[in-house]
């Protein structure tokens, strides 16, 4: 049995997954132990709002590469160390932790997560693009979700590149349209986490203008954020006079989630995340023949893979008018279809964890 280390955020033990990152390495860890690899788990920490407890988790991440070597080498039988960076200012620490795993002769394995890799490049300073550089060049394999990175990474020095997108679990289910044939309202939903960074309140704006132009819709909003952003939600949804238009649920796993779903007709996904990568929620959409209408942030251009449901700009009349046209020209059901095809090509749990064991395999 190959027993591997497996570095990065993992959640809080007994704790349920909030961010994309947690779970998409739970994903690959359970797609490797279902593969037959031992996993050792070295959870990246988490602060707390307690000044003690920032003062720890400043500690405890700034001794990590320490807690690496200690582990290397109490388990001197691990062969594979799967390291899940955020880079940027972690770039010191995990340049450490590569250094180590190359130390004691380990195959090293460093998975760049979310988005801006390049941004953080092009804008770091000089130190950084010389630390990164080194992080780059010193590891084994690079796993990236987005593609257009490969060219920079290459420039760098990469060893070699994987891309390893997120994905759905199980295959994709080509989409009733029969069923979505109503009496005319859309239905909408965002679902994932509350934040600003996720331009919640700017999907209200939308709902205002659709409700403006008297376009019969709904919307749901599934997941939940910090206490005041969501109070905010909720005044704001008074104040423009939506409450009848617009529910608020509870985060939503699984089949309860697939269920909730099936009506759906838009997700609107406006994010303006610096970090954005690719979307969980945005994949899931897609699978399910829900229409993304997107901002230009993270991977989202590369995945939906059509200028047309890509805006640039943050204006609600332009997400609205485009939601109009695409249901009143009678292309939902086309370009539902189209999301689905992607998923069913490039995003399936088949597709790509053939790509993750190939690395850890050879």
């Amino acid at each position: 049995m190959t027993n591997v280390l497996f570095y990065g955020p993992l959640g809080k033990e007994n704790a349920k997954v909030v961010g994309g990152g947690e779970s998409g390495n739970l994903k690959t860890i359970s797609v490797l132990e279902k593969a037959g690899f031992n996993i050792i788990r070295l959870r990246k920490p988490y602060p707390s709002k307690s000044l003690l407890g920032k003062i720890k988790h400043l500690l405890h991440l700034g001794f990590m590469p320490l807690f690496l070597f200690i582990e290397l080498l109490k388990n001197r039988n691990i062969q594979i160390v799967h390291i899940s960076g955020f880079y940027k200012q972690l770039i010191l620490k995990e340049l450490l932790c590569i250094y180590i795993v190359n130390f004691f002769g380990k195959k090293c394995i460093y998975e760049l997560r979310a988005g801006g890799v390049k941004k953080a490049y092009k804008t770091g300073s000089r130190l950084y693009k010389f630390l990164f550089r080194k992080a780059i060049a010193a590891s084994g394999i690079i796993m990236v979700q987005g593609e257009r990175y490969v060219e920079l990474l290459n420039e760098l020095g990469a060893k070699k590149i994987v891309h390893y997108p997120n994905y759905i679990m199980g295959s994709v289910i080509p989409r009733k349209i029969n069923i979505l044939e109503n009496n005319g309202e859309i239905e909408l939903v965002y679902f994932g986490r509350m934040s600003p960074t996720k331009n919640v309140l700017f999907i209200i704006d939308i709902c205002t203008e659709l409700k403006n132009k008297n376009i019969p819709f709904k919307l749901e909003l599934i997941g939940e954020g910090n206490t005041d952003y969501v109070e905010k939600i909720k005044e704001k949804i008074q104040t423009e006079k939506l409450s009848k238009f617009i529910k608020l649920s509870p985060p939503a796993f699984g089949t309860s989630l697939v269920e909730k779903l099936n009506d759906k007709h838009f997700f609107l996904f406006p994010t303006q995340e610096p970090r954005e990568g690719h979307s969980n929620s945005l994949t899931e959409a897609m699978a399910l023949g829900i229409v993304p209408i997107c901002s230009d942030y993270g991977f989202n251009r590369e995945i939906v893979n059509s200028n047309r449901l890509i805006n640039v700009e943050f204006d609600e009349k332009i997400y609205s008018d485009l939601i109009i046209s695409i249901w009143q020209q009678n292309l939902w059901s086309i370009f539902s279809k189209e999301m689905q095809d992607i998923v069913a090509t490039k995003f399936t749990s088949s597709i790509v964890q053939s790509k993750l064991l190939s690395v850890y395999e050879k």
